[in-house]
């Protein structure tokens, strides 16, 4: 168990990433569409939970709006992009994030292509530096 501010954490957000790159370091474009849904999935869930604890422990309320959770994150971030231009990038690229992971577990008669495991390994690799740099 690990100390997160006041809470106790059994796994990490790093731990997360960890083991998707580990139970995904094989993906390419000859994978299975369904391992290319399960990558999607599984990558944008750490970044979600990275930025969910990054807002919380910056003391930012991540219930503000009617809505889910997921949508409020991305909500929270397009009200502080209108104050902070430089945060757009951030709220875009969760916004496509979530919704390729929508794509990913909801919409089975949609295809998932090779180019949307790209832009998901591209925003889980950009979107925590992002969150490292203006969640604070």
């Amino acid at each position: 168990i690990r100390m997160c501010g006041a809470c106790l954490m059994s796994v990490t957000t790093t731990d997360l990433h960890e083991t998707v790159n580990q139970l995904f370091a094989d993906i390419d474009n000859t994978s299975s569409e369904a391992l290319w849904r399960a990558y999607i999935n599984r990558s944008y869930y750490a970044v979600f939970h990275e930025l969910r604890l990054a807002m919380e422990q910056a003391g930012i309320n991540t219930n503000q709006y009617k809505t889910g959770t997921h949508d409020n994150l991305y909500m929270i971030l397009d009200e502080m992009a209108a104050k902070d231009k430089p945060i757009k990038k951030l709220a875009l690229q969760f916004k496509d994030f979530l919704k390729k992971r929508h794509q990913s577990d909801y919409k089975l008669h949609e295809h998932i292509t090779w180019t949307d495991v790209v832009m998901a390994q591209k925003y889980a690799r950009e979107l925590p530096e992002l969150i490292a740099k203006y969640i604070k």
